[in-house]
């Protein structure tokens, strides 16, 4: 047995006209998909095809009627939408505000325009809870003395459903280049790269948050790393200097020496 609801809705339906539009249901089957998030707003946008202005509307959830929308007025017919909808530019847009989980679900519109064309549509709205800050956890490795090994983990204080982790980075360049996909990346870093900046991309279908990683702050001992390459280096060079001095040393007395034999022989002969 049809509730009244459904009645009206198969009434107004049936004076539509273009039924090709409609299923077995006297509904669309395609719908178009919205996203949503609680406690915020989202608008349901029609798509405008007559030539004359929007007369008449009407929007319903399921199968229950939810506004009637006339020459400019919204009649919300469903009070647990009492102060939550509000009809913009002309009739074309259908805000619900405050959003609840609740609210998901296959909304359809009808459209009458004042030069007697119809329109029809629906929209699946799904309401996502907001994505909470995530934050990036630093493990570190064993130091190889060459490198800083990190293993990062990215995540969100609450067990919050429909994320994905996506992680960029940027060294040298004023972009985001993708790096990888999931919560957990492991990385290894030369010190020339202590100037490089990952970024964590926390989303939903609806919503999304970042948190980036300077690695100057990730991996401090990059620092060192440096000095102590650098006074490698050092102590390299003033082995080599040690070494010529001492070589110089050598070859001036083999050198000083040869010259007093040489002034020996001279005086033997005299």
């Amino acid at each position: 047995m049809k509730t009244k609801d459904e009645r009206t809705w198969r009434i107004y339906v049936e004076s539509a006209g273009d039924v090709s539009k409609w299923g077995t249901q006297g509904k669309p089957d395609v719908h178009l998909q919205v996203h949503g998030i609680t406690d915020r707003s989202v608008d349901l946008i029609l798509q405008v095809n007559g030539t004359g202005h929007i007369q008449e509307i009407y929007w319903t959830l399921q199968s229950r009627i939810l506004a009637h929308f006339l020459y400019n007025l919204l009649d919300i017919k469903n009070k647990d939408y009492d102060n939550r909808l509000e009809i913009l530019d002309y009739g074309s847009i259908l805000r619900i505000k405050n959003l609840r989980k609740e609210d998901g679900g296959i909304y359809y519109v009808t459209v009458q325009y004042t030069d007697r064309k119809q329109d029809s549509a629906s929209y699946f709205l799904t309401v996502y809870d907001p994505v909470p800050p995530p934050s990036i956890q630093i493990e570190w490795e064993e130091d190889t003395g060459e490198r800083c090994n990190v293993t990062l983990h990215c995540s969100v204080p609450s067990q919050t459903s429909h994320l994905s982790y996506t992680w960029k980075s940027r060294h040298r360049d004023p972009t985001y280049q993708l790096y990888s996909n999931g919560g957990t990346i492991q990385i290894s870093l030369p010190p020339d790269h202590q100037d490089m900046e990952l970024l964590c991309i926390v989303q939903n279908p609806a919503d999304q948050k970042n948190v980036s990683i300077d690695v100057r702050h990730m991996c401090p001992n990059l620092d060192t790393m440096r000095q102590r390459n650098s006074g490698k280096g050092r102590h390299y060079y003033l082995i080599f200097i040690l070494g010529l001095a001492i070589l110089l040393m050598i070859l001036g007395f083999f050198s000083f020496k040869a010259k007093k034999e040489k002034k020996k022989r001279s005086q033997v002969f005299v």
